[in-house]
């Protein structure tokens, strides 16, 4: 394809298209140069309307921003561009753990144990952080992935181990189970309590991580079948022990696999990370030293055919967009006129010089030269290009020399971001911008990251006034994101200062009419301050907007209800909020009061 325009990203080539999404190669690109490769997901033009797919992928984009951690893919942006809703993440150049299986299995059977260790350690490590993820208000999240699988955990060529795709994670704050009958995920990974559609917690997660290191050591599938064979036995755990398949199988192994897999979830790992120390302990006692050097000296050797095309191919597609982009050309141009242009310039050299008395062969051409430079002239027409050609190549190497000098304080703040340090990374952006104001553009996004990272770790340590002050540079910064008010919203909610609590809250919702936490929480002060009226208004509007937490917003509008007398409405809303989610106990447990009260009534 062209590469096309998309805001302050171009598209390249299409890598892939899902049932829900399309993913993009692309571009980022700023002022003076600035440019990173990284990856656009779209959610499919067609499903654009669809509200709950629409609101699967905005989850799916408000979960991953949670997540900064070295084997969880990072994601940089999201938002809406011309009606089309977008994820913007990092490139990963590399192979998915399937595709790294079935190579393996064409070259030598199964991968090496030490790698397995290695990539299962690495997969536990971050679910083990995304599992135990806290709000600014210090209130665990609980994200759980739900489609822990093959195709999701990715191996780049370097020997980095990145988890892919929350599509369909859930969170705390979202209800854990969906309609009636509904299973989300890939079947043949899941737990047996969520192929049962039983609400799960993160130990489902580690299930699924067992399935990978079964499936990594014997080379075969957990469960095979038909679509219902195969959801037959993972609801009953109905599998053959690894060791059957793979006699002299190291019985460490198949301890972990027997604890990871354990049909009750009372008797598997309590934690990824409970089970990743047993993945260390087995290493060591087999004396397997995986590591990222040893992945990725195993993953160029694996793929050494197709990682020079692979090169091949990003190299053409950034000097394709950086010959569009050039003045006088725009990133819409044809590339078949410009190789045709090229080629018919080259065609008509070579008969130039094939035709015309004026050129001369090589020794012609040396004869002539020695004959000529005898003139003076000539020699120092000579000698003034040979100096002007050595200016240029000076004036080339001081101007790449003054760039890269000016560009190390951004890389040294990028750096800091990267390594998780947000405190040095946000002292060091603000001395890069205060040092060179006019390069600050291109670093606006990080800069903000790395802010809003930072006043998240204030929050976490009870340091309100520090978060808020690190809120407030981040709203300087970029001040149309309404996420920044909400998060200031919520610390002066804290702190019970609800005066501020609420201005903050009703900025956000200004900004975005739709942002239903906002309203939820603008309903919650105004119940609070006993403004029972304004407060059903409010919870009116957030449960219209039919967000993941209806339960919680229904719950809370016949409440206030029930304050106003409104008892049939507040009878019908919790009704309602029940049936959203059954597993509502205190909305259950308030239903039941109202009708006893109704009928004493």
């Amino acid at each position: 394809m062209q590469p096309v325009r998309f805001g302050k990203y171009l598209l390249f080539d299409k890598i892939a298209t899902g049932g829900m999404a399309e993913l993009y190669r692309a571009k980022m690109t700023g002022d003076e140069g600035f440019e990173k490769l990284i990856a656009v997901k779209k959610i499919l033009p067609h499903l654009a309307l669809e509200k709950e797919l629409v609101d699967s992928f905005i989850d799916e984009a408000k979960l991953a921003a949670h997540l900064q951690h070295e084997n969880i893919i990072r994601i940089y942006d999201f938002g809406t561009m011309e009606h089309d809703y977008f994820i913007a993440m990092e490139y990963l150049f590399g192979k998915n753990l399937r595709m790294v299986m079935d190579a393996a299995a064409r070259r030598e059977g199964t991968l090496p144990l030490e790698h397995v260790l290695f990539v299962i350690g690495r997969v536990c490590d971050g679910l083990d952080y995304s599992h135990d993820l806290t709000d600014l208000s210090g209130r665990p999240l609980k994200i759980i992935h739900r489609d822990i699988s093959p195709p999701n955990v990715f191996l780049t060529y370097d020997g980095v181990v990145k988890i892919v795709d929350f599509g369909v994670a859930k969170a705390a704050s979202k209800n854990t189970t969906t309609q009636s009958g509904i299973i989300k995920g890939k079947l043949a990974y899941m737990s047996p309590e969520q192929a049962r559609g039983e609400e799960i917690d993160h130990r489902s997660d580690i299930f699924s991580v067992g399935i990978l290191l079964y499936e990594m050591v014997t080379g075969e599938r957990m469960f095979t079948g038909e679509t219902m064979q195969v959801l037959a036995k993972v609801r009953e755990a109905d599998f053959i022990p690894a060791e059957e398949l793979k006699p002299g199988l190291a019985p460490e192994i198949a301890a972990l696999l027997k604890k990871a897999l354990a049909p009750d979830r009372n008797e598997r790992y309590q934690s990824c990370g409970e089970m990743l120390a047993d993945v260390e302990e087995c290493s060591y006692a087999l004396n397997l030293r995986g590591s990222a050097r040893s992945l990725a000296h195993y993953m160029q050797a694996l793929f050494s055919e197709l990682i020079g095309e692979e090169e091949k191919t990003k190299r053409q597609v950034i000097q394709t967009e950086a010959v569009k982009e050039a003045p006088g050309g725009t990133a819409e141009a044809d590339d078949e006129a410009d190789a045709e242009a090229d080629e018919a310039t080259t065609v008509r050299s070579v008969e130039q010089s094939r035709s015309d008395p004026t050129l001369f062969s090589d020794q012609e051409f040396a004869r002539e030269y020695r004959r000529e430079s005898k003139h003076r002239g000539i020699r120092w027409a000579a000698f003034g290009g040979a100096v002007l050609l050595v200016l240029a190549a000076a004036a080339a190497v001081f101007l790449f020399l003054s760039r890269s000098r000016a560009q190390a304080p951004w890389k040294a703040a990028q750096e800091a971001l990267d390594r998780g340090n947000y405190g040095r990374a946000v002292a060091l952006f603000d001395a890069a911008a205060a040092a060179q104001p006019k390069e600050a553009a291109p670093y606006s996004f990080n800069r903000v990251r790395a802010v809003l990272e930072e006043a998240k770790i204030r929050a976490d340590k009870k340091d309100a006034a520090g978060a808020l002050a690190l809120l407030e540079k981040a709203a300087a910064l970029d001040p149309g994101n309404a996420e920044i008010r909400f998060r200031m919203g919520k610390i002066h909610l804290l702190k019970n200062d609800m005066k501020k609590a609420e201005a903050e809250f009703a900025l956000v919702v200004k900004m975005n009419p739709r942002f239903a936490q906002a309203l939820f929480n603008l309903g919650y002060i105004a119940a609070v301050t006993g403004d029972y009226p304004r407060a059903e208004a409010w919870f009116d509007r957030a449960a219209r907007l039919s967000p993941s937490f209806l339960d919680e917003v229904l719950a809370n509008l016949a409440a206030v209800q029930v304050k106003m007398g409104k008892t049939r409405q507040a009878v019908s809303n919790m009704e309602r909020a029940v049936a959203v989610n059954p597993r509502n106990d205190k909305a259950r447990e308030y239903l039941e009061w109202l009708k006893s009260q109704a009928t004493q009534g």
